[in-house]
């Protein structure tokens, strides 16, 4: 059987961390569709919709923003159904660009703290296995000539990767999120077999 490694980013623009991420999780393939139904199923607990239907997505930086964390406890904790129906109503009255009632504010930060705990348990569940490579922020030179080269701490990941998959006597498969810096094929070649050897 085999592994597959979902890799994505985050601080690469800069703005709101000091550092860089590369990293992501590796699930068993044979958990993968049961760990997509678990975070849909997480979803309507959570907000009482798939956010799906309004054009969003479950995103890491969005559900740990402090502001979020702020709203939720800025109340008592709301039953169930108030929960739901707020952080619905949050959500369609964003999208009109209206202000929500401080109920709805509070509902849909309850609505993000709930998915963020919700997420951890259904990677702890799958037996999920992360990676991460994380460096100071770093932008190149003015005339640096080697935008085409793969950074060290990508070859690290992988290779992180690659002694996974020996130890388990398993096969894996790199997914990649769109990056700000796509690699070629011929770049993704070269990282895979570097992360081999």
């Amino acid at each position: 059987m085999s592994w597959l490694f979902f890799q994505d980013e985050s601080g690469q623009d800069h703005q709101n961390t000091p550092l860089e991420v590369h990293g992501g999780g590796a699930l068993h393939s044979s958990k993968v569709w049961s760990f997509v139904k678990s975070l849909q199923d997480a979803e309507k607990r959570c907000v009482g919709i798939r956010l799906s239907t309004i054009g969003s997505e479950i995103k890491g930086n969005k559900l740990l923003e402090t502001k979020r964390f702020r709203w939720a406890n800025q109340e008592e904790l709301l039953d169930h159904v108030s929960r739901q129906k707020g952080a619905r109503r949050f959500l369609t009255i964003s999208q009109q660009r209206q202000t929500p009632s401080r109920r709805d504010f509070t509902a849909f930060g309850q609505a993000s703290k709930k998915m963020t705990h919700e997420v951890f348990a259904a990677l702890k569940a799958h037996d999920a296995v992360l990676f991460a490579s994380v460096i100071p922020r770093v932008k190149p030179p003015p005339n640096y000539q080697f935008e085409h080269f793969l950074r060290k701490n990508l070859i690290f990941l992988q290779q992180r990767f690659s002694c996974f998959l020996k130890a388990k006597q398993e096969s894996g498969l790199l997914t990649l999120d769109q990056m700000n810096a796509e690699p070629t094929f011929n770049e993704l070649r070269n990282l895979l077999s570097s992360a081999l050897h």
